[in-house]
């Protein structure tokens, strides 16, 4: 005849079983709730709204005059060379990595200006105007357009706390005619930023 603890031995290790997979389970759809779950840190309609206050900010210093606008972003190495150096001027390891990330692939440009007040130019309208007569072409697409030039900007390099910001602007007024600058600025409030630095990458 078999003993108590025999008989019960198997029926107290199913029980357990069963109970560890239900507190299991429990557990499971207690973190896949939408109440449990932490919100991000970063929103995206966040980011979006300080990328735009941000060419905004440095489109008031770079458009004095009729503009057009590169549809696209621009990969602008110079820049991110200038923010690795240690000159004395501005380093920051954290927005120069933001920079890099943010400028390896084009990104369009479309939702961040208005296009009754600027012309977005595609990339392919802005190649027509390289190469050879360069001179012609640049009078007639300035008649065309009504603007006295192109202004390219590159991605927005953040810190983590979105409080510092570096992009790169280029102007281009024609053949032989142009800036390119690097712009450092900084976020005084929760809507409003300035710029802090304006680094000459060099003219055209």
């Amino acid at each position: 005849m078999k003993s108590l603890a025999t008989v019960l031995s198997p029926l107290l290790f199913g029980f357990s079983v069963a109970l560890l997979f239900s507190v299991g389970c429990a557990n499971s759809s207690r973190t896949a709730t939408p109440e449990n779950v932490a919100p991000d840190f970063e929103s995206q309609k966040a980011i979006e709204d300080d990328e735009s206050a941000v060419y905004a900010t440095v489109l008031k210093r770079v458009a004095q005059s009729p503009s057009a606008i590169l549809s696209n972003t621009f990969p602008d190495r110079r820049a991110e060379e200038v923010l690795a150096e240690n000159n004395g001027r501005f380093n920051d390891p954290e927005v120069l990595e933001s920079l890099k990330r943010s400028n390896a692939q084009s990104k369009s440009l479309a939702p961040y200006f208005d296009r009754s007040s600027f012309v977005l130019v595609s990339e392919e309208e802005d190649k027509q105007l390289k190469g050879g007569e360069q001179i012609e072409k640049w009078n007639v697409f300035k008649t065309q357009k009504k603007v006295d030039k192109i202004i390219y900007f590159s991605a927005i390099g953040f810190d983590h706390n979105r409080t510092t910001a570096a992009v790169s602007v280029n102007t281009s007024c024609g053949w032989t005619c142009g800036t390119m600058d690097l712009y450092i600025l900084k976020k005084s409030d929760a809507h409003t930023w300035s710029i802090d630095e304006d680094i000459s990458l060099g003219v055209v």
